[in-house]
């Protein structure tokens, strides 16, 4: 199990991502590219996996977060999952409806 150390987020995408760009899926699974200024503008949401244990306790595990753009670094693949990293202070909102009871 990976624990992310200070104030380190570790989360996956809710978007589609391939080769560091996001797409969107058509109804019959194709992927549709999003514009390059999307790609690099747009705050994105993400579940997240794990929290470091300086992280604000109203984030945690399995609660859908909004990233501010770019605030996130490459994704790595683990245990068969692209995980990527945030810091508390990159976080815009978060998704009441998706807190863990």
């Amino acid at each position: 199990m990976l624990k992310p150390v200070g104030n380190s987020i570790l989360f996956v995408f809710l978007d589609e991502v391939s080769g560091g760009w996001f797409y969107d899926k058509s109804s019959v699974g194709i992927l549709l590219p999003k514009s390059v200024e999307s790609n690099a503008t747009q705050c994105r949401w993400g579940k997240v996996v794990a929290v470091g244990a300086k992280v604000d306790e109203t984030i945690k595990p399995k609660m859908n977060i909004l990233i501010e753009a770019m605030k996130w670094t490459t994704g790595i693949d683990y245990d068969g999952v692209k995980v990527w990293r945030t810091v508390d202070d990159a976080i815009v909102a978060i998704d009441e409806d998706s807190i863990p009871a």
